[in-house]
């Protein structure tokens, strides 16, 4: 249904002269302050939610519902099964829907099977929460493999190990092997490496066991502990030069006058180079994990550890490039609203809006903040890891967007206020731990806080820079499937992300389609219809090794959803449900934002919805933007609801609990938000 204006609505009527003999269609604009109007009111979205679920449990499955509303009560219309072409009748535990079209498309190091396979969507499912295009998860498995496997000794049976492998058209990590891996060569035991990590693997839920070996930690904890306390930054200021040449080379060089063949030589020599900026994120990663790892477990030797400390610890850090984003955008927008430009942004669509300051002198210099900001920070968007998405470089009105979102915040949000206090938090947090600490302790907490900070720092800036290597690689797919859509060998320029690594080259090779025998039409409208199948399907959270999915989570009952507290705080505010990234310009200031996963490319929209965050998934390669949310929950999963953090003797936090009430909304708000969140509460 539509639950917002949109600008443009159909009208029907009669014919011209008026005789009511034919009904005809006409597009009539909407007023620009109608838009943004919800249609519905809180209490018509709540009943439609009621009436939902009702239908839904009267015929046993999910129900496409059609509706009206009167001015008295809601109808009910109509009420079939959801369904896809194609799509099973049967959705029952254990079966695998066959989707319609191909869906099998070849990856690289694809190997058989194994029992300690136990594949979950963790940190994966943050970074791809919707089904991938071919051309991404073509090359994801050997790179999740050769990312897995540094610095790991070669060790026998690690070599024919699967690490990534895709089900229901979504990306999925093998935490079996992860748990095998740190098993074998450090001795952890899997409850050990679960509950570190935040993996499935739970006391209660044990479909994969590894005991403690304490002969394997004797033997793998020097190198553990090297991981963590050994210099895998020390080269990065000369890995970030090369990738900024890269993207210059990228830049500079007419990829438009390149032929086929030299422009992939050229991806392939990128590709390689992205091989050894993942290596080094990797090392950046384990070490940032390491490192934390051991700050706390010194903290609870000293006995300060309390719960939410460590991220406070190193939460507000100076010298971050993707903290550049919130207060970059603050000033376009604070210098649209000082030259009176701030209701043309706001009543217009964003790419109208930026047509319109393009052809006003005053907005001159907006503009060109507004070029400075792409140069440096152009290469991201939401969900940045799906190579389809195009960069705000490439669609600036992107940003536009964002910037409106500022606005329309007001006053109330300031990220560099937002800033100062994390900042502050953080000091009164250090102040916390070194009033309880003598001098020699002191002296040690100092020198592994600033370890962890700066192990933090070169994590969150390697992604930064990681994701600049992916607008390389989309330049040059952009413009190969611009040139094999003008030839009419693929029907849109998108469709280049439908095809795989081998096809592009049997393709390029034989110099054209027919030649290699590959009708790439037919190939990419198979591949969508597959695709387009897996996005109407809910995965499972874990699948066994046989490939059957396995259910931990127990669904919510009622009207409420319960979270596992990630930072400190409490906040009160309605529900937002964003089920897309396009929709997130619709947040509010004060909103508590239910989505599924984030990552860095969210930033600018953190700082408007005053970082109040429901996610439905995380993982560590997520925590980049964790330290821009003073409120953070997780929703609770069989893991979360038999395994509470514990309680320390002197709180440095005490829970609370902050109910979300539904709003006036343009998506889906079905239910309340229950979130247990910590507030700060220093001693």
């Amino acid at each position: 249904c539509i639950l917002l204006q949109q600008p443009r609505v159909v009208k029907c009527g009669v014919d011209a002269l008026g005789h009511g003999t034919r009904w005809d269609t006409a597009k009539v604009d909407v007023d620009p302050a109608r838009r943004r109007r919800q249609v519905l009111s809180a209490e018509q979205a709540s009943e439609l939610a009621r009436l939902g679920r009702e239908i839904e449990a009267h015929f046993g499955g999910p129900q496409d519902i059609e509706w009206a509303i009167s001015p008295q009560d809601i109808a009910i219309l109509q009420a079939r099964p959801v369904t896809v072409p194609g799509q099973p009748k049967a959705r029952e535990l254990g079966e695998r829907p066959v989707p319609p079209g191909d869906d099998d498309w070849p990856a690289f190091d694809e190997y058989p099977p194994q029992p300690i396979d136990l594949w979950t969507r963790f940190n994966l499912g943050e970074n791809w929460p919707n089904p991938v295009v071919p051309l991404m998860w073509a090359t994801m498995p050997r790179l999740l493999r050769h990312m897995f496997l540094t610095d790991m000794s070669a060790r026998a049976g690690l070599g024919s190990i699967q690490w990534a492998k895709r089900f229901y058209g979504r990306p999925y990590v093998n935490e079996g092997a992860i748990l095998y891996l740190y098993n074998r060569e450090f001795g952890f035991s899997s409850l050990m490496v679960a509950a570190s990590a935040g993996f499935t693997t739970n006391k209660d839920f044990q479909p994969i066991s590894y005991g403690f070996r304490p002969l394997a930690l004797l033997r793998g904890l020097p190198r553990f502990l090297r991981m963590g306390a050994g210099d895998a930054t020390r080269d990065l200021p000369v890995l970030y030069e090369r990738i900024d040449a890269c993207v210059a080379e990228s830049e500079t060089a007419d990829l438009s006058r390149m032929p086929d063949g030299e422009l992939l030589e050229l991806l392939e020599k990128w590709g390689s180079f992205h091989s050894q900026v993942s290596t080094a994120f990797t090392r950046a990663t384990n070490q940032a994990n390491s490192t934390i790892w051991l700050f706390g477990r010194v903290l609870r030797l000293f006995r300060v550890q309390r719960e939410g400390l460590t991220l406070y610890l190193v939460a507000g850090l100076s010298g971050l490039y993707m903290a550049e984003v919130g207060p970059a955008l603050w000033d376009m927008a604070q210098a649209l609203r000082d030259r009176g430009l701030d209701q043309l942004v706001l009543s217009r669509p964003p790419a109208e809006a930026l047509a319109g300051l393009q052809r006003i002198p005053d907005a001159r210099a907006v503009l060109e903040q507004l070029a400075a900001f792409l140069k440096r920070h152009g290469h991201h968007c939401m969900n940045e890891s799906e190579i389809e998405h195009p960069r705000w470089i490439e669609a600036p009105e992107q940003v536009i967007e964002l910037i409106a979102g500022y606005l329309r915040a007001g006053e109330a949000v300031d990220p560099e206020r937002a800033e100062r206090q994390q900042c502050e938090r953080r000091e009164e947090a250090v102040a916390y731990v070194e009033r309880r600490l003598d001098p020699l302790r002191r002296r040690a907490f100092r020198r592994q806080l600033a370890q962890a900070q700066a192990s933090v720092q070169s994590r969150d800036n390697t992604r930064y820079h990681i994701t600049k290597l992916t607008l390389v690689f989309r330049r040059g797919y952009v413009e190969l499937g611009r040139r094999w859509a003008g030839r009419g060998w693929i029907q849109e320029p998108d469709d280049f992300f439908f095809l795989v690594p081998q096809e592009i080259e049997q393709v390029i090779s034989a110099g054209a389609p027919a030649d290699a025998g590959l009708d790439l039409r037919a190939i990419v409208a198979a591949r969508r219809k597959a695709h387009q199948f897996w996005h109407s399907l809910r995965e499972p959270e874990a699948i066994d090794w046989q490939g059957r999915p396995i259910t931990i989570t127990a669904r919510p009952s009622g009207s409420v959803l319960r979270g596992i507290p990630a930072s400190g705080g409490q906040a009160r505010g309605p529900a937002r449900l964003v089920v897309d990234p396009a929709q997130a310009g619709t947040l509010e200031p004060g909103d508590v934002l239910v989505t599924r996963a984030t990552d860095p490319g969210w930033t600018p929209v953190a700082s408007v919805w005053k970082s109040n965050l429901f996610l439905g998934s995380s993982g560590s390669w997520s925590e980049p933007l964790c330290p821009l949310h003073p409120l953070m929950a997780y929703p609770t999963t069989h893991r979360a609801a038999k395994r509470r953090p514990r309680q320390p003797r002197r709180p440095f936090t005490r829970a609370n609990s902050v109910a979300h009430r539904p709003r006036q909304s343009r998506t889906r708000n079905e239910n309340n938000v229950q979130l247990c969140q910590p507030t700060v509460a220093m001693a």
